[in-house]
């Protein structure tokens, strides 16, 4: 009977394992509570390492869909209403786009964002950012890695 039950702990223990390994292990990564992700690319950085694009929910056909951005989010910022991605072409670290979407004019079965500003100017980007009263220090923050164990290294 013993051995049944070390069997059977081994066997939950197993899959709470393989549970974990997919979570944390997987490509991509959920932008706080918002339904955007960083979705592993096929592209390195100048280091290296794996990029990352900036999608919006997972569909079963298809991966993920969602706005399609010049470069790659280098950092990113949301709160409740909006997301902001500062994005680069992942080899200099010059931002080269300025993504701001509202959450709010998302059309959740589709994807389809109404409400989405670009600037590729630095000044244009902040009064916008000043028209609609929102500041990136009152934001939260996020970088282009994926996986939690990337900012150990």
């Amino acid at each position: 009977m013993k051995s049944l039950y070390k069997w059977l702990i081994l066997i939950f223990i197993g899959f709470l394992l393989l549970f974990l390994n997919h979570y944390y292990f997987s490509y991509s990564r959920r932008i706080g509570n918002t339904r955007f992700y960083l979705v592993e690319t096929m592209v390195d950085s100048k280091a290296g390492k794996p990029l990352a694009g900036l999608y919006y929910k997972p569909i079963a056909t298809s991966g993920f869909c969602g706005e399609n951005t010049p470069g790659f989010p280098k950092t990113i910022y949301w709160n409740n209403q909006y997301v902001i991605s500062q994005n680069y072409d992942g080899k200099s670290p010059e931002i080269i786009e300025y993504v701001i979407i509202n959450l709010d004019s998302i059309d959740p079965n589709n994807g389809e964002m109404k409400d989405i500003h670009r600037f590729r100017n630095e000044e244009e980007y902040y009064t916008y950012l000043k028209q609609i009263k929102l500041s990136e220090a009152d934001m939260n923050q996020t970088d282009n890695h994926i996986a939690w164990w990337e900012i150990l290294f």
